[in-house]
C-alpha cells in the first residue's frame, strides 16, 4: 500500500481516535519507540470493531477494557497505509512531543540563560542581582514561561536595562522612561506598564535591590522607577513647597510669588527640568506630611519657614529641588519618620 491521503485519512474516524490518542501519548512518553502496550476502557461497538479489524482477534461485546501491543497496532498501520504509526499520527496532527528531549532542551535553555545573567558584571557586584536571578530560576517558573513563549530575549533585555542604571553617572540626570527603554531595547514603549513580561521583570530586580518586595499597583511601580531616578511620566512626579522663593524664568517667579503670599505650590519635574530654577537659602525645612505643611500656610502664612513636603514617599521631583537647595549651600532640616534618604 502506499501512503495515499485516502489511506491514512480513515483513521481520523471517530472509532480510532481513543486508541490513537493512547498511542500517541506512549510514543511521546517512550521517545517515538513503539514498545508496550495500549488500552482502551468501555470500548464501543464501532471502537471494538476496528481493534478486532487490527489484531484479527475478536472480542466480546461486554468487554470492559481492550488491551493491544503498540507494535501489532504499528504493522495494522504499515499495512494499510505505507506509514509508520508515529507517520500518521503526525499526518493527521498534531506533531508528536517527545517529553525526555523536551525536557533536556528545556534545561539547556534555563542553563544558557543562567549563564547569560551570570556573566553580567552585576552578578559579582550586588548580592539584589544575585538573589533575582536566583528567584527567576525558582519554582515559580519565570524562566520556564519564557522559554516556552519564546521570549527569553526579554531576559537578555531586562539584563541590559539593569546595568544601564547602574553604570549612569551618580551626577547624570533623570531620565525618562521611553529614553531608558530606547537606549536598551531600540523600543521606546518597550517599558511601559502593561507591556508583557520586561517592565514586570526589571521593577522586581529594582524592589530586590531597595529591600522590598514588588507592589502590584500602577503608583508604587512608578514610585520605584523614581528612586532609580527615572520617570514615568514628568508631570505626576511632583513636590509641594511653601514659601521658597527662587530665581529663574518661569517657574522661579511663580515661587517667588506664591512665597509673597504664602500660597502652597505644586512643582512638577516637567517644570524643574524645563523652567531651571536657583534656591539660594541657608535653611529649608522637610516634612513627610501635607498636613504639616498645611497649617503652617494656614496660621504662619507668608510668615512661614521656607517648607517642603515629601508627601510620604519622596519623588523624583522632591530629590531634583532638594540636591538644588544643598547645591546652592542650603541645608535642609527633615522632621518625620526618619526613614528618608536625602541626596548627598
Amino acid at each position: 500500500m502506499t501512503g495515499s491521503a485516502a489511506a491514512y485519512e480513515r483513521y481520523r474516524a471517530p472509532e480510532f481516535r481513543r486508541l490513537l490518542a493512547a498511542a500517541r501519548r506512549s510514543l511521546e512518553r517512550h521517545g517515538g519507540e513503539v514498545k508496550g502496550s495500549i488500552g482502551l476502557a468501555n470500548p464501543t461497538t464501532a471502537e471494538r470493531n476496528a481493534i478486532i479489524g487490527i489484531t484479527g482477534t475478536y472480542r466480546p461485546a461486554d468487554v470492559r477494557r481492550i488491551t493491544i501491543p503498540l507494535s501489532v497496532l504499528e504493522q495494522s498501520v504499515r499495512n494499510v497505509t505505507g506509514m509508520s504509526l508515529l507517520d500518521v499520527l503526525e499526518r493527521i496532527g498534531p506533531e508528536l512531543r517527545f517529553r525526555a528531549d523536551e525536557r533536556i532542551a528545556l534545561d539547556q535553555a534555563r542553563q544558557a540563560i543562567l549563564a547569560e545573567g551570570e556573566a553580567s558584571p552585576l552578578h559579582a557586584a550586588h548580592s539584589w542581582y544575585r538573589q533575582w536571578l536566583a528567584s527567576l530560576a525558582s519554582s515559580d517558573g519565570t524562566i520556564t514561561a519564557l522559554i516556552n513563549k519564546e521570549d527569553t530575549h526579554l531576559f537578555s533585555q531586562a539584563v541590559r536595562v539593569l546595568e544601564h542604571l547602574y553604570n549612569r553617572p551618580s551626577d547624570a540626570p533623570p531620565i525618562m522612561l521611553p529614553a531608558l527603554a530606547d537606549a536598551t531595547t531600540g523600543d521606546t514603549k518597550a517599558l511601559n506598564p502593561g507591556r508583557g513580561s520586561l517592565p514586570t521583570l526589571v521593577l522586581r530586580a529594582l524592589a530586590m535591590a531597595r529591600g522590598k518586595p514588588l507592589e502590584s499597583g500602577a503608583e508604587e511601580r512608578r514610585e520605584l522607577w523614581d528612586a532609580f531616578d527615572v520617570i514615568v511620566d514628568d508631570l505626576a512626579s511632583r513636590v509641594l513647597v511653601l514659601n521658597l522663593p527662587a530665581t529663574g524664568q518661569g517657574l522661579g517667579q511663580w515661587l517667588t510669588d506664591a512665597a509673597r503670599y504664602g500660597t502652597p505650590f505644586h512643582i512638577t519635574l516637567h517644570q524643574l527640568i524645563t523652567l531651571p530654577i536657583a534656591v539660594d537659602l541657608p535653611t529649608v525645612y522637610v516634612c513627610e506630611n501635607p498636613a504639616v505643611l498645611r497649617r503652617a500656610a494656614g496660621e504662619l502664612g507668608a510668615g512661614s519657614p521656607p517648607l517642603i513636603c515629601a508627601e510620604g514617599r519622596p519623588s523624583t521631583a522632591f530629590h531634583r529641588l532638594a540636591r538644588l537647595i544643598i547645591e546652592t549651600g542650603g541645608i535642609l532640616r527633615y522632621h518625620g519618620d526618619f526613614d528618608l534618604t536625602l541626596p548627598s
